[in-house]
C-alpha cells in the first residue's frame, strides 16, 4: 500500500510507529523551575499572547489529524495519526505552561485571538468533508507554517533555556509528523489508493457544500493571517526570512512527482502561476499583501530549479528532515 518509487517505500511505516511510541515525552520531563528572563512589559504581554494563541493552534492540528484518520484506510498510518493527536494535545499543554512561565506580571487574563477560534471552527468543518488530497495539503501547509516557521522566530527571539527545551521536543515530534504528511500527499495519488477508494460519482450538491465551507473558512482566514500570523511574525521575524523559507518548503513539496498531479495541488499551482505572472502577478501580489499585511515578494515562487531537482529525489522521511533542517540545523 505504499506509493511507487524510492520516495515512498523508503519510509518504513512500522518502524515509524515504533518511534512514535519510543519518543513520547511527558510534561513532567520539563523543568519550569528556572525563572524566565526579565522582559519589558509590552514584550511580556506580546509573548504570553503569542503562546496563548499557539495553544489553540496546536489543538487545531490535533483535530486535523483526527479528521485525517477517517480518510486513511491504511491501518498502520491510522495508528500513527492517533499518536499525532496525542502529540498535539501535549504540545498545547506545553505551550500553556510556557505562557504561564513568561506571565510574570499577570498583566491581564489571556484568551486566544477570536479570529483563531473562528478559523479553526470553519476549517474543521471543511476538512472533514474535503477530498483526502486537499485535507493532506492543508495539514502539511499548516504544519510547516505554524509548528515550524511560527515557533522558530520565538525561540531565536527569547533564547530562553526552558522555551528551547520545549521547542526541541516539539521539533522532534514534527519530524515524524512531516514525514507522514509528505507520504500521505503522495499516497492519496497512487493507483493503489484509487483502486481501493474509487472516487464517488460527481454530486453537484456535495461539491457546492464543499465550496461553501471552503469560502466560509477563507473569509476568516484573511483577518486571522493579518492579525495573528503575519502581524505577530513581523515583530519576531523582522526580515521575513523564516516566512519566505516556509513558503519555499510548501511550494517545493507541491512540485514532487507523486503530488503535483492531485486536483487540489493543481489548483494551488494555478494560483501560484497567477502570482508569478509578469502581467497579473504584481497587481495580485500587492492586493494580497495589502489585505494580509505581508511582504508582496512572499507570494512569488521562492525556490530555484536546483532546489526543485533536489527534493524530487528525496524520500518522504528525507524531505521532512530537509525541511526541518532549514529551521533547526542543529
Amino acid at each position: 500500500m505504499s506509493p511507487p518509487g524510492r520516495a515512498a517505500h523508503a519510509l518504513d511505516l512500522d518502524r515509524l510507529l515504533e518511534r512514535c511510541h519510543e519518543h513520547t515525552w511527558r510534561l513532567s520531563d520539563l523543568d519550569f523551575s528556572r525563572p524566565p528572563q526579565a522582559l519589558p512589559e509590552a514584550q511580556e504581554d506580546a509573548v504570553v499572547q503569542y503562546l496563548t494563541d499557539f495553544v489553540y493552534i496546536e489543538r487545531m492540528a490535533g483535530s486535523f489529524f483526527l479528521a485525517l484518520q477517517d480518510k486513511v484506510g491504511h491501518p498502520v498510518v491510522r495508528q500513527i495519526l492517533q499518536t499525532f493527536v496525542i502529540d498535539e494535545t501535549r504540545h498545547a499543554h506545553a505551550m500553556q505552561l510556557l505562557a504561564d512561565h513568561f506571565d510574570r506580571r499577570k498583566l491581564r487574563i489571556y484568551a486566544p485571538n477570536p479570529w483563531i477560534v473562528r478559523l479553526v471552527q470553519r476549517l474543521e468543518e471543511w476538512i472533514r468533508v474535503a477530498p483526502p488530497d486537499a485535507a493532506a495539503t492543508a495539514v502539511t501547509t499548516g504544519e510547516i507554517c505554524f509548528d515550524v516557521a511560527y515557533l522558530k522566530p520565538l525561540d531565536e527571539h527569547l533564547a530562553d533555556p526552558t522555551a528551547r527545551e520545549v521547542l526541541r521536543l516539539v521539533h522532534r515530534d514534527e519530524s515524524r509528523h512531516l514525514a507522514i504528511d509528505y507520504w500521505l500527499l503522495e499516497w492519496f495519488g497512487t493507483a493503489d489508493y484509487q483502486e481501493r477508494h474509487p472516487p464517488e460519482p460527481f454530486d453537484l450538491r456535495a461539491e457546492a457544500e464543499l465550496m461553501v465551507r471552503y469560502v466560509r473558512a477563507f473569509s476568516v482566514g484573511f483577518p486571522f493571517m493579518r492579525q495573528v500570523f503575519f502581524g505577530t511574525n513581523a515583530r519576531l521575524d523582522q526580515n521575513g526570512a523564516r516566512l519566505r523559507d516556509a513558503a519555499k518548503r510548501i511550494q517545493l513539496a507541491m512540485t514532487r512527482p507523486g503530488i503535483r498531479g492531485r486536483p487540489f495541488v493543481r489548483f494551488y499551482g494555478a494560483v501560484q502561476a497567477i502570482f508569478d505572472s509578469p502581467v497579473l502577478g504584481p497587481v495580485v501580489r500587492r492586493g494580497f499583501a495589502t489585505v494580509l499585511g505581508a511582504d508582496p515578494t512572499l507570494f512569488k515562487t521562492q525556490y530555484t530549479d536546483a532546489e526543485r531537482a533536489h527534493v524530487e529525489g528525496l524520500s518522504a522521511h528525507e524531505l521532512a528532515v530537509d525541511t526541518l533542517a532549514a529551521f533547526y540545523p542543529e
